[in-house]
């Protein structure tokens, strides 16, 4: 979406490089893992959400739009300057949309109200289905895992997605922002595991601050979705009171290595 935050690399690779030669042996690092969590988009389901303002626009048959720049403005500065407002409570559909309503005022002059803005996004998205997908659920399911999605956007849209693919039958964990308070993490909500419990998780996504702070924030194993080439595997954090590295326990580029690394 536009306006996602980008996160910021630190330079200091020493800390990192200790952590990779600890963890050299992924197999054995992960051989008590007995739950797989997935984040959804960019890691099981490919979208496209190039122009998004643009798209919701032409979704709703507003194909001339003199206030397109100042949308895309809009948009950027409520998903990049505005989130923690959103987060501050239980996030639910109604809440959002006012918060787009307060933050994207122009969207009410061709009559697009927030709620239908979120509804949108679950349309635009030109989907890209990942063939290895299907494979890599069937097989771990074979090998055994408990499989299960976390995801920071709305049930509706999410299951919508899921069930088109046939994925939801493989999932025995389902987690979405409908009427969750987002803590300890945006992406976690409603995800509760037991202390006892969490060396036997893993947590697998492709964005270093979202997916990876969260692993953290839960304190499980995370295994990063590295989809672009980057300078470092890692994220130093400076927000959610998180002053460290983050760095993943495990790097994949493509979704089917994790049949490499969980056997």
């Amino acid at each position: 979406m536009e306006g996602k935050n980008i996160y910021n690399r630190n330079k200091n690779s020493d800390t990192v490089e200790a952590k990779r030669v600890k963890n050299n042996n992924l197999n054995d690092f992960f051989s008590n893992v007995t739950h797989v969590l997935f984040d959804i988009d960019s890691t099981l389901i490919f979208h496209d959400y190039t122009n998004d303002s643009e798209k919701i626009l032409n979704y709703y048959g507003v194909f001339e739009c003199a206030d397109l720049d100042k949308i895309k403005k809009e948009m950027k500065f409520f998903f990049e300057d505005r989130r923690e407002e959103l987060y501050s409570d239980i996030i639910t559909k109604q809440r959002m949309a006012k918060l787009l309503e307060k933050y994207v005022p122009l969207f009410k002059k061709y009559n697009i109200s927030g709620i239908q803005v979120i509804d949108a996004y679950g349309k635009i998205g030109i989907d890209k289905k990942c063939s290895e997908t299907k494979k890599v659920l069937q097989e771990l399911k074979k090998r055994g895992y408990r499989l299960g999605v976390v995801s920071n956007w709305f049930r509706d849209t999410q299951m919508s997605e899921l069930n088109k693919y046939g994925y939801t039958k493989y999932f025995d964990e389902m987690y979405f922002w409908d009427n969750e308070y987002p803590k300890p993490h945006i992406k976690g909500c409603g995800v509760n595991i037991p202390k006892s419990k969490k060396e036997n998780y893993v947590f697998i996504g492709d964005n270093l601050e979202e997916d990876i702070l969260f692993a953290k924030a839960l304190d499980i194993k995370s295994i990063w979705l590295s989809l672009e080439e980057v300078e470092e595997e890692y994220v130093f954090i400076q927000n959610m009171k998180l002053n460290s590295i983050v760095y993943p326990d495990a790097t994949i580029k493509k979704l089917i290595d994790i049949l490499n690394i969980l056997k």
